[in-house]
């Protein structure tokens, strides 16, 4: 299963929206304060909306839209 997900930065209250097989080990990694474009010095990503795909291909097109 697919998950395409939003999640929000609790101190810059920006979205980033994405794609993942393992949402809980995705989150892990936004908040792993590493030096992906996703992790942030300040504040914390928490999940804000989620939908499950059986396929890839259909998540990263709605991920497009």
């Amino acid at each position: 299963m697919w998950i395409l997900y939003v999640v929000q930065n609790t101190a810059t209250h920006e979205p980033y929206i994405g794609v993942t097989g393992n949402l809980k080990e995705r989150l892990r990694t936004h908040n792993a304060k590493g030096k992906k474009f996703t992790t942030r010095k300040n504040g914390k990503w928490i999940l804000i909306y989620a939908e499950a795909y059986r396929s890839k291909e259909d998540a990263m097109l709605r991920e497009k839209r």
